[in-house]
């Protein structure tokens, strides 16, 4: 999650067409790096989601219970890597004669970003995850 905010804010800046690519690489990379872990996890709880189901949750109360803890981390990350980024992007852009002025509005909307890519991932998988079938998944287990 950290890297995809710095990458955002980095191809946002406005950067040549090399290094936009180049961020665009690095930020797809990251995703993939995104993607693969909260995958793991799901599978791991299929079996709880799998009881849940059959216990009569419903796919909503499924996928908000999944997306809501990991809308808390990539907060939580968000919070934790804007001071420091604005930190050492500030001393770096002090270095400059015509420097760029840094705007709270890069930084929300690399914050916006992240948390549209954290659901969109989270919520693709935790749908998948919900709408199999909980008679398979108990059984193989």
């Amino acid at each position: 999650m950290r890297k995809v905010l710095l990458l955002l804010v980095f191809v946002v800046a406005g950067a040549p067409v090399f290094a936009q690519v180049a961020g665009a690489k690095a930020a797809s990379q990251a995703l993939q790096d995104e993607f693969a872990p909260r995958q793991r996890d799901l599978q791991q709880k299929q079996k709880e989601i799998s009881i849940r189901r059959v216990m009569g949750a419903s796919i909503a109360q499924i996928v908000s219970m999944i997306t809501r803890n990991y809308l808390w981390l990539a907060l939580i990350a968000a919070l934790i890597a804007f001071p420091v980024a604005y930190y050492f992007m500030h001393g770096w852009l002090q270095h400059y004669t015509y420097r760029a002025e840094l705007s709270w509005w890069i930084f929300a909307i690399t914050g916006a970003g992240a948390i549209v890519i954290t659901l969109l991932t989270i919520s693709y998988q935790s749908i998948k995850a919900a709408l199999a079938n909980p008679v398979n998944s108990l059984r193989s287990q």
